[in-house]
């Protein structure tokens, strides 16, 4: 029964293979006819040249290999290189905010140091430069805040806006435009006659019948009123 069966199976299988060869169009016969030939001429001229031939196939395969690689690796960079510049085509419709027409304008300005003496008139000046040194100690001959004397301390103050007296309350006399005592102004020298019967003291008028000095034993303001002074009085004058 088992070989009656393999026999029919046979048969049949050896009829369809008859009927699909009768029934193959001829150019489809001729091309088989041709892959035949190809494989049957190359395998006469592996035949021939042996590992040559082998070796060039092997050549051709891995760059076949290769050239996929390279193409796979290519394709896969574009898609990586072209996948941001699409994002980034995106249209964003976020307001922007303009400048405005109308801004306040700031400028820089250095801050200067405001000296309340350098508008005032010289003769003011002099005066407020002189109260610096109230309470500085008397010495004779002294001509410097360690210690002045009246005309070394007249003709230091003077010094500060450049006006040169001598150290000497008499010969200070010799400067500047007699002015009176009712018109005295801040800044006029004062002259006094004290132990001698000569000019021997000198100080500077700073307003409200007041004169600053190197008197007693420091730099003090007195008043002309005062009956010592006012008994002492001689002359005054107005420098600069």
């Amino acid at each position: 029964m088992l070989r009656t069966s393999q026999l029919a199976l046979s048969v049949f299988l050896t009829g369809t293979t008859w009927f699909a060869s009768a029934s193959m169009p001829a150019a489809y016969a001729a091309q088989r006819s041709d892959v035949a030939h190809h494989h049957s001429t190359s395998a006469t001229a592996k035949q021939a040249h042996g590992p040559i031939l082998a070796t060039t196939d092997l050549a051709l395969m891995g760059s076949a290999i290769v050239d996929k690689s390279v193409s796979q690796s290519a394709s896969l960079m574009t898609k990586v290189l072209v996948a941001p510049v699409r994002a980034s085509r995106k249209s964003y419709t976020h307001p922007v905010s303009k400048p405005a027409k109308h801004r306040a304008s700031f400028t820089s300005h250095k801050v200067k140091k405001f000296h309340p003496t350098a508008v005032l008139p010289l003769g003011d000046r002099i005066a407020v430069r002189a109260k610096m040194y109230l309470g500085d100690p008397y010495a004779w001959g002294g001509t410097s805040p360690n210690g002045f004397d009246c005309s070394g301390f007249t003709q230091y103050v003077f010094a500060q806006y450049g006006i040169s007296l001598p150290h000497s309350a008499a010969g200070q006399t010799n400067d500047g435009a007699y002015v009176s005592e009712a018109h005295l102004k801040p800044g006029d020298l004062v002259f006094f006659s004290t132990y001698t019967s000569g000019i021997s003291h000198v100080g500077i008028y700073i307003g409200n019948d007041q004169f600053i000095s190197a008197a007693g034993s420091q730099i003090k303001i007195d008043s002309l009123s005062e009956s010592y002074w006012a008994n002492s009085y001689v002359t005054a004058r107005q420098i600069g």
